[in-house]
């Protein structure tokens, strides 16, 4: 009895497996899809910044606007590709919340303390 069961057992694991595989495919990936450009995102993240709400809303802070262009350019390639992120993710038309908007400046008046 247990016999009878380890193999049916092992035939369904095995049938399981077979079917699995089926559903998989590798294809080749295109570069640009693959290759991260830091200065494009840095030259985003850079217009960002330059935007009229955005440079008084870091001078409401009590940042100079060009200090704070400073620090963009000094950010890691990762800190640009995680602010680009963000960035991109906001709504079209220019209407972003007022809480993305302090979550950015946050993360800019962190790295600039830091």
């Amino acid at each position: 009895m247990i016999r009878a069961f380890r193999t049916v057992l092992a035939a369904s694991t095995l049938a399981a497996a077979c079917l699995a595989t089926n559903a998989l495919h590798a294809a080749p990936i295109p570069t640009d899809e693959v290759v991260v450009r830091p200065a494009a995102e840095r030259e985003r993240v850079r217009a960002f910044f330059e935007r009229d709400d955005v440079r008084g809303k870091i001078h409401a802070l009590g940042v100079a606007p060009e200090l704070a262009f400073k620090r963009v350019d000094g950010l890691t390639d990762a800190e640009v590709h995680a602010l680009a992120a963000k960035i991109d993710s906001l709504p079209a038309g220019g209407d972003i919340g007022q809480n993305t908007l302090i979550l950015i400046l946050v993360i800019v008046l962190l790295i600039i303390i830091i």
